[in-house]
């Protein structure tokens, strides 16, 4: 019995002391502008897809290989897998955090109000969609609050952002972290109200919104 109940206990030590690994919001670090996602760890297997500068991605980097596996945007909009060399990757923790005063962000919210809104659940009766769209920032059931604004200003010039972008990001919280890389800007956020966590990644220049990555964290 003492024997059985050691390797059990060996067995939860070992899972509780292995690495989690999580993805990490990114972008390329690549001379010629682009770099090539490939679909299986080698340069010579077939080309799935190719990130541009400043465009946001997700990269599993807590591995030992140099083939990372990456989530990406395709061109339809869709999110898809393949694999990229990790000297191509520069995650935005990486980034020095912008602290400068020309940038600024806001956010407006307010309690959820279900009857302003079409609520549908799925067969195990959780709310999967809100007003026809996935809802981010609860695990199943509904939000508490609500996002009504969304505000960029970029030296002194407020940017305009349509609802549309933010209208299924609830619990949506002030925190973020700013980084800067040539003219871009990185906005990054963790919203939840305890399940249900998401990350927004906003890229801004002075011409707007470039990019909007919204991806749960696990």
């Amino acid at each position: 019995m003492l024997r059985k109940f050691l390797v059990y206990f060996n067995s939860i030590l070992l899972i509780l002391t292995l690495p989690i690994v999580m993805a990490q919001a990114a972008v390329i670090q690549d001379k010629d502008g682009y770099t090539n996602v490939r679909k299986e760890k080698s340069t010579k297997s077939e080309i799935v897809h190719k990130l541009v500068d400043n465009e946001v991605f997700f990269a599993v980097l807590d591995t030992d290989s140099n083939w990372v596996s990456v989530s990406f945007k395709n061109k339809q909009g869709k999110l898809s897998n393949g694999y990229m060399h990790r000297s191509r990757i520069l995650p935005l923790s990486r980034m020095k955090e912008y602290k400068g005063k020309d940038f600024k962000m806001s956010i407006i919210t307010r309690p959820f109000d279900a009857k302003a809104h079409v609520i549908h659940k799925n067969k195990e009766g959780m709310v999967d969609l809100i007003d026809g769209r996935p809802v981010w920032g609860t695990d199943g059931g509904l939000p508490n609050r609500e996002t009504t604004k969304v505000k960029f200003s970029l030296k002194g010039r407020a940017i305009a952002i349509g609802k549309n972008k933010y209208a299924n990001l609830f619990q949506m919280n002030d925190n973020y972290t700013v980084y800067r890389l040539g003219d871009h800007y990185f906005i990054e956020q963790t919203n939840s109200d305890g399940a249900g966590t998401y990350l927004s990644v906003w890229v801004l220049n002075e011409k707007g919104l470039q990019q909007l990555w919204v991806s749960a964290l696990e």
